[in-house]
């Protein structure tokens, strides 16, 4: 069994309880009838958590609407740190019109450019789990490149 169904079963028993010890307490107004704490509650929280137990981001699947199935996208994950960038000149395939995610990490400043046709440009802010989409309307080679360092991150070859 995985953490996360263990996190959830555990969720489900804490919320249980919870709901047994209100009714415990509307059934038996002697006692705990004076302590304010002991008629209030707060509410379970509604947030989902991460699956991996860690308190970082979550998955994209955890935030899809119920029903939706989620895009199938191109991902590039991206890493900029110490001024090195990785990848640095991957090949990446891609079908005209198809998504596109670039999934960046940084640790300054920077900005992504799409040589595609129109230009494309997404500003990277100095934190992790930042998520670009795009699509290429034109089939081709496609540079994406950092503005600040200069390093062609991949090329993309588009097919129609």
């Amino acid at each position: 069994m995985s953490h996360t169904g263990l996190r959830r079963s555990g969720g489900a028993l804490a919320l249980l309880v919870a709901a047994a010890l209100g009714l415990t307490a509307c059934g038996d107004d002697a006692s705990g009838a004076d302590d304010p704490a002991a008629t209030t509650s707060d509410p379970p929280s509604t947030t989902p958590e991460p699956a991996d137990g860690t308190g970082d981001e979550l998955p994209d699947e955890a935030l899809d609407e119920p029903g939706e199935e989620p895009i199938d996208a191109v991902v590039i994950d991206i890493t900029i740190r110490d001024g090195e960038v990785t990848p640095a000149g991957q090949q990446v395939e891609a079908t005209v019109g198809e998504p596109i995610e670039l999934r960046v990490d940084s640790d300054a400043p920077d900005e992504v450019h799409v040589h595609s046709s129109p230009e494309q440009e997404f500003a990277v802010a100095a934190k992790a789990n930042q998520v670009f989409e795009l699509t290429v309307e034109h089939p081709g080679q496609v540079e994406v490149e950092t503005h600040e360092t200069g390093v062609v991150i991949a090329e993309l070859v588009v097919r129609p």
